[in-house]
Parts: C-alpha cells; structure tokens; sequence
C-alpha cells in the first residue's frame, strides 16, 4: 500500500492486483468484514490498487498458490518473470526505499491479558530417570546437521519445568529434546492435559534420510523441508539444507516446498532409533513454473473493485503488474 501510494508519478508503469483466494472469501462484502480491523488499525484506509475475488479458487489452482501472500510479476510484454517480488518491482522501476519508519510501541499490559493456565510437569527418560536442561520448544531448526530450539523452555535441575499458556493459544504442540539430542518426544498440549502435572517421556530420536528431486532439474531454488502434525498446521522440525534429519518418534506430514512447485506432502511414521531411508522423493513444477517466459496465465473473478467487469491482463500490457495472492481461513 505505502509503495503504491508514494508513486503516482509511476502509475502509466506499473499496477497492483490483489486477488483473494476464495476459500472463505467469496464477495467484496466478506472481504471488506474480514479487512476491516486492518483498514482501521494497520492500513488506516482501504487498499488503494484493484482488488479481486478469485472466481471460485480457479486461478489459485491455475497459478499452483500454495501459501498466502504469494507474489507473480508480469512483464510489461505480459509475460511472466521467474521470480516475482515488490523488489523486484522497484529495481525494475528504478525506484529506492525510504529510511525506514520506527518501530511501533509494545501493546499496553491490558491488551495483551487473557485466561491463562499454568503448564507443569517433568521429563524423564524410558527408565524414569529425571532429564534436567531438556529443551521444551515449538519447533526446531535444522541447521549444520544439529537441531536449534526457536525460543525454547528449559526443564531445571530435577527435570521439571513450569509455565504459562493462554488458552486462546490452546492446543499448543511442542518438540522435546533432551540435552544431548538424543533423545526426543511429541507433546500436545490442551485445555485437559494443563489440568494435571504431565510427565514427558524421551526415547531415541528416528533418522529420516532422503535426496529429494526436483522435476526436470528446475533450479536453482531453495526447498523448505518441515515435520509437521499431521492433525494440524504446526511443524516441529523445519530446514532448508539437506538431511539426514532427526526427529522424535511418532506420525508426521513430511512437507516439501520451493518456489513455483508444487508442494510434496507425504504422511509418514518413525519409530525410536530407527532409520528411515527413503528414495522416490520427487518434487514436481508447479502450473507457473510451466510458464515462465510465456504470456501470463489468465485471471478469473468473481468480483473486482477498480477494474471492469471484463478486465483481463491484456488490458495492462505496457505495464508491469504485480499479482499479489491473498488468503483469509
């Protein structure tokens, strides 16, 4: 919104789209009520480039979007760039950013109170023995072949640990390591498991080993590998190097993605201290990726604010257009 709104002296050069993915988002209606809160606290005004419902999902699926925002350029020949990004935009426009603003104040104390329960426990090891300094986090990085809690809780010298959740945050899924890494579980927390001090159990973590391939030896990109729940969105393991990656025991989605393909997802199950090899791993190209350096696919819309009803893309040629892909659950 800020660049579009600092360059009107670039607008015969350049346009913004912005097309909702329509999951749950079906009118201009619906989207101005979900909008609402960030026109008045975030934007302070409504989005001043055209925006459009994406006619029943039909051009998210022609384009291959699989994960809000996503960002398209299209040439001013109408044809679509390899890479897609406002940077991109601006470094073909010419265009340098300001400094930057300054942060915005922390939220009040009464903003941020809600119910809270107090989470305890203690983590041992198959034997029972206490497993002091375990690291207690909501996911872990992969990183150099060693795995780095991302804001991590610590269990104290008798293996017991303590904290606070909000239950509007509830059920909340945690990775459990033991100090060395060894050792590893799973924990769902909910509303009935803070009723009672939990006791976590480690066991060896799995190994899971595979080369994944990309269709056609599309590259270069950067693949994002994650371990998630597979009962939920959250992902306990995520990486952007190869493996071998190691993870505890239990049921996962091995989630696969990079720009332009298509995102592989496979359910998969580990035991403790197994090995897991695995060796038809191919990640394909997605729609777009078919169509770099061709004219860019057609858009399709149910709705449109600031474009005619018959708009199509041809409409922009001699501009360059951003598609930025929007999504509300």
């Amino acid at each position: 919104m800020e660049f579009y709104n600092q360059h009107p002296d670039l607008r015969d050069k350049f346009e913004i789209l912005a097309l909702h993915e329509s999951r749950t988002v079906q009118t201009l209606a619906q989207l101005d009520e979900k909008n609402a809160a960030n026109e008045r606290d975030v934007w302070k005004a409504k989005l001043p480039f055209p925006v459009l419902i994406d006619k029943e999902g039909r051009t998210v699926k022609r384009y291959g979007i699989t994960g809000y925002p996503t960002l398209v350029l299209i040439d001013p020949d109408g044809n679509q760039m390899k890479a897609g990004s406002l940077d991109l935009l601006k470094e073909k426009l010419g265009v340098k950013d300001p400094p930057p603003a300054p942060p915005p104040a922390p939220p009040s104390s009464e903003q941020v109170q809600a119910k809270e329960f107090q989470f305890t426990g203690s983590v041992v090891d198959a034997s029972g023995a206490a497993q002091p300094e375990a690291e207690i986090a909501r996911w872990f990085l992969h990183r150099g072949g060693a795995l780095l809690p991302q804001g991590a809780m610590n269990t104290d010298a008798q293996g017991r640990f303590s904290w606070k959740v909000q239950a509007d945050q509830l059920p909340l899924h945690y990775i459990v390591l033991d100090k060395s890494h060894a050792l590893g579980a799973l924990v769902k927390v909910t509303a009935e498991a803070v009723k009672a001090p939990l006791t976590i159990t480690l066991r060896p973590l799995a190994e899971v080993r595979f080369t994944p391939q990309i269709e056609e030896d599309f590259g270069p990109v950067v693949l994002t590998t994650s371990f998630g729940w597979p009962d939920a969105t959250a992902f306990v393991v995520q990486s952007y190097e190869p493996g071998p990656y190691r993870v505890p025991e239990g049921e996962y989605e091995l989630n696969i993605r990079g720009d332009h393909l298509e995102v592989l997802r496979r359910p998969i199950s580990v035991r403790a201290g197994e090995t897991l090899e695995m060796d038809d791993v191919l990640v394909n190209l997605g729609p777009a990726a078919r169509a770099f350096g061709k004219p860019a696919l057609p858009i399709e819309f149910a709705e449109a604010r600031g474009l005619a009803p018959d708009f199509t893309l041809a409409d922009l040629k001699g501009k360059w257009v951003l598609l930025e892909f929007w999504g509300f659950w």
